[in-house]
């Protein structure tokens, strides 16, 4: 596997199925993870799940007013996945 050491990962969908399994994989290379969801349920049950280097993010990918601002506040990453579903939270 490819180290991520000391690399910023963002996972948009990360909160469950692939997108958390590409969380857990980046946190496992040595990653600092940011598991993004609409759901702030589901990003909390993934945080607890990950346990180590995993903060959250409640963002809906549809508010382009909201996006802008989270992205403008966030420190920058160094790898950006997005893995969105139908019902994407």
């Amino acid at each position: 596997m490819t180290s991520l050491e000391n690399a910023r990962v963002l996972v948009i969908g990360g909160s469950s199925g692939i997108g958390l399994a590409t969380a857990r994989a980046a946190a496992a290379a040595g990653a600092e993870v940011v598991i993004a969801s609409r759901s702030a349920k589901k990003l909390e049950a993934a945080k607890q799940d990950m346990g180590v280097n995993v903060t959250t993010a409640v963002l809906d990918i549809t508010d382009a007013e909201a996006l802008e601002a989270w992205f403008g506040a966030a420190a920058s990453f160094d790898h950006e996945e997005s893995r969105l579903s139908g019902d994407a939270d």
